[in-house]
């Protein structure tokens, strides 16, 4: 009978972990890559015309958020390296854009996820507690 039980828990458990994922994903990021994502759901938010948002501009709101969380912030090109990462594992899509003349070419990235969760996802996390 005990037996039964723990089958019946661990396929519980494996329904509830397949429900998102995404969820769980975010849930073991680094702290970092949660001060990214949250950056990026609160331009998205913001800005809810926009199609995506340059690693500049995110990297600006970045700052600003471990600023405000005393915390370390790393170099441009590191949060550039972290979306790309993000892109991968299916969080965020980052679009290479044409500039046009002059403007030359970059980076937009938008959030794949819906924006509460992500939300919810990152804000567990104690260091991002007081940002809310």
């Amino acid at each position: 009978m005990v037996q039964r039980l723990d089958d019946l828990r661990i396929v519980v458990s494996g329904a509830i972990l397949s429900i998102n994922p995404i969820e769980e994903l975010l849930r073991e990021s680094t702290t970092q890559v949660k001060f990214i994502l949250y950056s990026l759901t609160l331009l998205t938010e913001e800005n809810p015309n926009e199609d995506g948002f340059s690693t500049n501009r995110i990297y600006e709101r970045y700052q600003a958020t471990t600023e405000k969380a005393d915390a370390k912030t790393l170099s441009e090109h590191r949060v550039y390296e972290l979306l790309k990462e993000q892109a991968f594992l299916g969080v965020v899509e980052s679009t290479r854009t044409g500039g046009g003349r002059g403007e030359g070419s970059y980076l937009e990235h938008r959030l794949v996820q819906d924006t509460g969760i992500v939300l919810k996802s990152v804000l567990r996390d104690s260091r991002l507690e007081d940002l809310a």
